[in-house]
């Protein structure tokens, strides 16, 4: 009778569960690291939880953005109960290329805000020069001579510039955005293609290229002290078409194209205090609403020689209410005006009119996906319109009202708002920015995430079919949260095996390889605290294809494992996080014989992360504790001990001896040198590059590791990164490398 030898094959195998401290427990792949980034950190990551990667270290950080939809206090209004920004507007521009970013201003009543992507911050920083004095940089920033010695002064304030030695240490200076026009309330904003900020206020124009500032006040059209000119400088909104900007102000609608202005509408228009402009790409038309005069359409002359057209619409064409806040055109060309009791809708060919009772209506924007968003005084309603197509037909029947209606949902300050009082609505992409009294607050839409990451094991046998690669997506599911899955693979390589007979041995390879697969989700329980689980499928093909006579397995396992994991936020004070899983709770599992099974590693996970961020630099520091805990007991089949019972068990009988004395001293310290620990941190500047380092420890497993790693990220759409091991216990990990990509979109 021929019998099978898989000595070979499991001593490969207890070799590599070695080097992976998992001996003694079967499916090292449940185990397996992934993700450069967390790994660069030490292998720390159940605290900080914000990547695709999160699916495999703690899947409750799928419940919080930039995985999940969700609200945020993006820029607080008040600080300690005194009110320090008083929002007025918001503009943004989204991103034009592959490389660049989006980007967002905001308004308020003496100042002005830049968001890069992570951090808000109302100056811009430059890195002086040798040649470099104060006084210069100055004039070439406000772009005049006039008042400079009072600029230069508020500057030097700004910076804590006391002494001519303060300025002779300097490396960089800041320059308030709005030290050309402090003390003004900003009614006005727009961003241009080349990500030019206008900046709109009652006393003028200025446009900031990203270095210098322009003042337009000097203009013929709005130079002057009369009563006049001085309407004509307070701008009250602002709109882009292609190349031109479209000014409103208190006197006059103005059009500034190739450095020139030019008036439009003045003997035309019923009123010249201008409300409201809207534009859109896709359409030649530009509407403008009018102080207690409706609105008007504008169309351009189709050719040289031609006249523009205008056409007025009112209550008798049609609208709410001749009163106009806000008006927003979609790229179908229609248009959606705000009223302080409800809006109306233009389709091209009818008017349609929506009441809101007892709600001031303040603010309006369209998202990429057509819904409207509609700021009120007691929260903001998102509509999303299924009664008309581009063309302005009517898709639903008379009858079906619902249809006709569309969907509406609410939100507020019971389930998502901080404060219900909304002023300003700005879409930019999937997110939406809103003002309120609390200050700016933003919904976060989730991108939907593709991660992929690869390393080939253990160096120092220099083996190409022995690699590890992980596949990972994450898909938000608005006020649901998030649910993800990832595919976790080890690849064992080429394995030689001897059966033995009466002729001698019959050499055999086969490939060995083991597979994770799990479904991800994870869910807010509370604001500041989240829920997360992990459904795994396992397949752990240790010698497939081969069997022994008489015996029903051929070296190949299948079976099931659970995740469970928490994870809590700001806890005690900001920035500090709080993380927990169990990792693996699921049976034995067994190659061959029932009677010789093995645990599936359950491990008890904690971690702590902070984070401190300023405009350009994030540093986040983490810790995690990993304790495995299954345990072996005698008279049971195979000797693995359930896991509900082990878990707990290896923690109170560390040496699993049953006639063990030991104190509870010598308990816990038992407990401790079996723990694996792990510290790390990363360096984030300027949203664009990373540095990771970190440490592991493991005492009883005999390891200890430094990781440094690498990241770039281009645009918000690709992160790339890596990371190298240097083991100083000698292990076979020295000289590893790992890498990973973050797909985004």
């Amino acid at each position: 009778m021929r019998k099978l030898n898989l000595n070979l094959a499991v001593s490969f195998f207890i070799i590599t569960a070695f080097a992976f401290q998992a001996y003694g427990q079967a499916v090292i792949t449940l185990v397996m690291p992934v993700g450069a980034r967390q790994l660069g950190m030490g292998e720390t990551a159940i605290a900080v939880a914000d990547d695709v990667y999160t699916t495999f270290w703690n899947p409750a950080g799928l419940a919080f953005g930039p995985l999940a939809d969700e609200w945020e206090l993006a820029l607080s209004g008040k600080k300690k109960e005194k009110t320090v920004h008083d929002f007025t507007t918001l503009s943004s521009k989204e991103r034009q290329g592959f490389l660049s970013k989006a980007t967002l201003w905001s308004g308020t009543k003496n100042g002005l805000f830049k968001f890069n992507g992570k951090i808000w911050n109302d100056y811009y920083e430059y890195t002086l020069e040798q040649e470099d004095n104060i006084k210069k940089v100055v004039r070439e920033y406000v772009g005049t001579e006039d008042n400079l010695d009072t600029l230069l002064k508020i500057v030097k304030e700004y910076n804590n510039l006391k002494t001519t030695e303060d300025e002779d240490e300097l490396i960089s200076l800041r320059l308030p955005y709005n030290l050309l026009f402090m003390g003004s309330e900003i009614s006005a904003l727009a961003v241009d293609k080349s990500q030019r900020v206008w900046v709109g206020t009652p006393e003028g124009l200025y446009r900031f290229d990203g270095a210098k500032w322009k003042n337009y006040l000097k203009t013929e059209l709005f130079a002057g002290d009369s009563k006049e000119k001085k309407q004509s400088r307070h701008i009250t909104s602002m709109a882009l078409k292609g190349s031109e900007i479209w000014i409103g102000t208190k006197n006059g609608l103005y059009r500034y194209r190739k450095t020139k202005f030019a008036r439009r509408g003045k003997s035309l228009l019923p009123s010249q205090h201008i409300t409201a402009i809207a534009s859109h790409a896709n359409s030649n038309e530009l509407f403008i609403s009018m102080k207690n005069k409706g609105v008007a359409r504008y169309t351009p002359a189709k050719a040289k020689g031609l006249t523009a057209k205008w056409k007025l619409f009112n209550v008798q064409e049609g609208l709410l209410d001749s009163v106009v806040n806000n008006l927003v055109l979609d790229k179908y060309g229609h248009l959606w005006v705000g009223h302080p009791g409800g809006i109306s809708h233009f389709s091209l060919t009818d008017w349609h009119r929506i009441t809101f009772n007892k709600q001031l209506v303040r603010s309006l924007d369209l998202d990429e996906d057509g819904s409207i968003w509609i700021g009120t005084n007691k929260g903001v309603w998102k509509h999303t319109p299924n009664y008309t197509n581009p063309k302005g037909r009517k898709k639903a029947k008379k009858s079906d009202e619902e249809k006709k209606k569309g969907s509406w949902f609410h939100y507020h300050s019971g389930n998502a708002l901080v404060d219900n009082n909304d002023l300003v609505i700005e879409t930019q992409g999937d997110d939406v920015w809103f003002v309120t009294k609390a200050g700016v607050e933003r919904y976060n839409s989730a991108k939907t995430q593709v991660g992929m990451f690869y390393e080939k094991l253990l160096p120092a046998l220099n083996m190409d079919d022995l690699f590890h690669a992980f596949c990972a997506g994450t898909f938000p599911l608005q006020e649901w949260g998030t649910v993800g899955g990832f595919v976790n693979f080890i690849s064992f390589g080429e394995i030689p095996i001897t059966y033995e007979n009466d002729n001698g041995g019959e050499p055999k390879e086969f490939s060995s390889w083991e597979s994770v697969a799990a479904v991800s989700y994870g869910t807010k329980i509370s604001k500041r605290s989240s829920f997360g689980l992990n459904i795994k499928f396992i397949y752990s093909a240790l010698a497939p294809g081969v069997s022994a006579s008489g015996e029903e397995q051929d070296g190949v396992a299948a079976s099931y494992a659970v995740d469970l994991g928490l994870l809590s936020k700001n806890i005690l004070f900001k920035g500090l996080n709080f993380g927990f899983v169990m990792q693996n709770i699921g049976p034995a599992v067994f190659y061959v014989d029932q009677d010789q099974s093995d645990p599936i590693p359950f491990t008890w996970k904690f971690g702590l992360s902070y984070q401190i961020a300023s405009p350009n630099h994030r540093l986040i520091v983490a810790s995690d504790v990993n304790r495995e805990a299954t345990y072996h007991e005698e008279g049971r089949r195979g000797g693995a001990t359930p896991v509900y019972i082990g878990a707990w068990k290896k923690l109170m009988n560390p040496s699993e001896n049953p006639d063990s004395d030991a104190g509870f001293v010598d308990v816990i310290q038992q407990n401790i040198e079996q723990m694996v620990y792990n510290t790390g941190f990363e360096y984030t500047y300027a949203n664009i590059v990373a540095f990771r380092s970190g440490y592991l420890f493991d005492y009883s497993g005999e390891r200890e590791e430094l990781d440094f790693g690498l990241g770039f990220s281009l645009s918000d759409i690709l992160q790339i990164d890596a990371t190298f091991i240097k083991d100083f216990s000698g292990g076979i990990r020295d000289g590893q490398r790992r890498f990973s990509l973050i797909f985004k979109f």
